[in-house]
């Protein structure tokens, strides 16, 4: 996939996890593209940028509260949160049910999701194969997959306008914009950048692309 030009339409984007090093990325794309960015981070300190199309939240996205105010004026929420290897398996899961029930309660319907590529999918490999797969993990990537699984039913049982971004490994390279998207897990072990990752996810976010699906993304 190679980017080309869109027509610019300005959206309110909120980016969970902003302060990550995939988060960051999104923040300085969206604003680039001339969106009006929520970036909600518990470190602030981790992202250094100001913006007049910036706005700051500092919370914690397993309290209601803290999350709803990102969600008063959105337009589309992209969530980056990846869960400390010392929290519960459940956290993610947790997390992403709080965003859901703020989204909705604020009428925001559009989401994009980001994880690994260990989790079954209904009607694209059989389960069989998939079980097996995650089996053959370390103890640490299958606690991953684990909660991967949990994050990924959450979304797709939402009923909201989600898309799914999954990754085989984040490197840190620079941005190329071009990238290569498989809908049928035929690409193994691949890796992706985290810039052309947050690209990918900014554009499905804005133009609604990949509604209801979980494309993988790995550099072309």
């Amino acid at each position: 996939m190679v980017v080309t030009k869109e027509k610019h339409i300005n959206m309110r984007v909120v980016i969970l996890g902003a302060s990550g090093r995939t988060g960051n990325h999104l923040v300085r794309h969206a604003i680039a593209m001339g969106h009006d960015v929520t970036a909600f981070v518990r470190k602030p300190t981790k992202l250094p940028l100001s913006h007049e199309r910036l706005r700051v939240i500092i919370g914690d996205a397993r309290d209601r509260y803290s999350i709803e105010r990102a969600f008063q004026h959105a337009d589309t929420v992209i969530d980056t949160i990846m869960p400390a290897t010392d929290e519960p398996e459940s956290t993610h899961a947790d997390i992403i049910t709080t965003v859901i029930h703020g989204m909705k309660k604020h009428g925001v319907a559009r989401l994009i999701g980001f994880c690994d590529t260990h989790i079954q999918i209904p009607n694209k490999s059989s389960v069989i194969t998939q079980r097996i797969g995650t089996l053959l993990l370390s103890p640490s990537a299958n606690r991953l997959a684990r909660t991967s699984q949990q994050y990924v039913d959450c979304i797709t049982h939402s009923q909201l306008e989600w898309s799914v971004v999954r990754t085989h490994v984040l490197i840190d390279d620079a941005f190329t914009g071009q990238y290569a998207i498989d809908l049928h897990n035929r690409i193994l072990n691949a890796k992706v950048s985290r810039a052309n990752a947050a690209d990918f996810m900014l554009r499905i976010a804005v133009n609604g692309s990949h509604l209801k699906e979980l494309p993988i993304i790995s550099n072309n």
